[in-house]
This record gives C-alpha cells, structure tokens and sequence, in this order.
C-alpha cells in the first residue's frame, strides 16, 4: 500500500508543478499594475492636503469585470509616522481612502466616487475614469495640529485593489488570477510640519 501512495504522489507532483507554472506565466505576460508617480501633503491654512499621482494600469480581466456591471474597489492608502529613538515609530496618521468605480450599461459611462463624500463623477471612458482616481487633488488628511514642529515625519502612500469589495463568486476567481493582483509598492518620503 506505502507503494500506491508514493506513485499518487509522483503523478500529482508534476500537474502542481505544470500548474504552479502556468500560473508564474500568466503573471509576466501581464506586466501591469499600479504604481504612486509621485506623492506629497501640503498644509493650507489649518489642515493637510494630499497631492498624488496613481498609475491604474487595469488587466483585461478586470476590465471585463468592469464591463459586465462588477463594482470595483480601490483603496488609497496613506501612513505619516513620527520617528522615536529608542521605541518603535508613532503612527501620527493612517488613512485609506476607498474609491469605487462602477460601470452603468445604460449611459455607457463610469462612475468614480470617494467612498463617503457627495455625489459620483460621471467619465465617459474607462481611460478617463481611470486618469480621474490617479489624480488626488486637495484631499483633506488631518489637522495641522496632529504634527508637532520642528519634528522630521516619514510618509508613505499605496494604492490597491480591495479583493473583499469583490462579489463573492468573483472573489475566489479574484484569489487564483494573478491579473487581480494590483498592489502598488509603498512610495516613501519624508517631510517636517511647516
């Protein structure tokens, strides 16, 4: 019987093995994703503002979804952090801010809106949509006086598709396809309160 056993696992061993591939493959042939150009927060009057460039490169995958009426979500995240010498670093600010972009079959347009402000923008292409979300502008993040002068913060800033937004049949297809895998690097600076 331990025979039987080990000749089950040598035959699977090579389909994990072709199908650990095949997956490797599709991840290269798509080589887009996302990515923060360019990033910073500027103080007017009593608050802080982000200012940030996204690229949104979406995989065909996604774009069908989108086309066929699936919501997605997008999130921007933001962390300010104070460093300490002898602790770990004080996180002064977290943010995500979620956008969601939606197709409507109806006008042929897309919607993009920041989750919990007023009304969607209406865009009449997926290009235009997609330069819309890349482009934050005056983004209220804090008060001014959640940062002390004088102190040296470090920032960084990512942008991601939210899997768990995803309807559930869609989610576990999300999981497996490697062109549902949008995860910008972190974009890192640092600056002091003015």
């Amino acid at each position: 019987m331990r025979t039987i056993g080990r000749q089950k696992v040598r035959t699977a061993y090579p389909t994990v093995l072709a199908i650990g591939l095949l997956w490797l493959f599709a991840a290269s042939v798509w080589a887009g994703g996302f990515s923060v150009q360019q990033a910073r927060l500027v103080r007017q009057a009593e608050d802080y503002f982000l200012y940030a460039d996204v690229d949104y490169q979406l995989p065909p995958a996604v774009q069908e979804a989108l086309t066929n009426n699936v919501p997605i979500t997008l999130v921007v995240e933001l962390k300010v952090r104070r460093a300490r010498r002898l602790q770990w670093d004080e996180v002064v600010i977290h943010k995500k801010l979620r956008y969601h972009l939606r197709y409507h079959a109806l006008s042929k347009h897309y919607q993009v809106q920041l989750e919990g402000s007023g009304s969607p923008r209406t865009l009449p292409t997926l290009e235009a949509a997609v330069q819309s979300l890349g482009s934050l502008r005056e983004l209220n993040i804090a008060a001014a006086d959640r940062l002390m002068l004088g102190i040296a913060y470090k920032a960084r800033l990512r942008a991601y598709l939210d899997f768990e937004a995803l309807p559930l049949p869609l989610r576990a297809v999300a999981y497996l396809n490697p062109q549902w895998h949008l995860d910008s690097p972190w974009y890192r600076w640092t600056f002091e309160k003015s």
